[in-house]
Parts: C-alpha cells; structure tokens; sequence
C-alpha cells in the first residue's frame, strides 16, 4: 500500500518498507549508541581500578624501602655508636613504627582491593542488565515489525 505525502503536483510516495526500514535503522542506532555508552563506561571504571591498585603498590613499595635504608642506617648506627644504646633504641622504634604503618597500608590496601570487586561485580550486573534490556527492546521492536507487517498485508 501507498501513502502520499506532499501535495499531488510535487509529493513522494513513501512504502510501508520504507517506514519499516527507517524504525529498524533507528532501532539500530539506538542500540549502537547504547553498546558505546556501556563499552566506554567499562574502559573508565577499568582505568580507574588500574590507578587505584599502582597508586597502592607504591606506596607500599616506598615504604618497603624506607624500611630496607633504616635497617641498613640501624646497623651502620649501631656500629658507630655502640656506646649509645639510646640512637639504638630510637632507630628501632622507628623501625617498628614504619613496619606498623606497613600493616595499616596492607590492611587499607586490602580494604581497597575487596572495594574494587565489589564495584566491579556491581559493574558487571549493570552490563547484564543493560544487555538484557536491549534483547527486551529488539524482541519488542521485532514484534512490532511482524505485527505492522501482517497488519500492512491485511489492508492491501
């Protein structure tokens, strides 16, 4: 079937096909817009989990080499000043700090790690649920389609 648009003198003629085709390519679209939107939201949320976790290991790397050069200056200390037991003692209280702050990190490193899977299970159920969403709509439109065709074979 036909439908003119325009006056008679200067119109077009438009098939049902053609609407069709349009609503699909528009559906199409859509679902292009969608999948970049959920592709580009993925690759952010795994950058942003890369920075987190380096930004951890150095820092316990650093303090992981704070400690090595006190206990290399403890044992250049405690020869030069064998007769202080007091600079001994204060070396090894730093020590013992720095090895309780090392604790701490992991502790929050740690913490920061199970943070990162959570957001990253929450992230994959937004996908699952983004996909299942899509495969609703193109059934959808797919049952709109058939409809409108066998409604448009029933006119002519």
């Amino acid at each position: 079937m036909l439908e003119w648009a325009g006056s008679h003198e200067g119109g077009y003629v438009r098939t049902k096909g053609f609407i069709r085709s349009r609503a699909l390519v528009r559906t199409r679209q859509e679902n292009h817009d969608l999948s970049y939107k959920l592709e580009q939201s993925q690759i952010q949320e795994h950058l942003k989990m890369q920075d987190e976790c380096s930004t951890s290991y150095a820092g316990i790397n650093e303090l992981d080499s704070q400690i090595e050069n006190l206990h290399n200056e403890l044992k250049l200390k405690s020869k030069e000043l064998s007769e202080s037991p007091l600079a001994v003692k204060e070396l090894e209280t730093q020590i013992k700090n720095l090895e309780e702050e090392i604790g701490k990190q992991a502790n929050g490193f740690e913490a920061d790690m199970e943070e990162l899977i959570r957001a990253k299970v929450e992230q994959e159920q937004r996908t699952i649920h983004a996909e299942d969403n899509l495969r609703k709509k193109n059934f959808k439109t797919l049952i709109l389609l058939a409809n409108f065709k066998r409604n448009s074979e029933n006119y002519q």
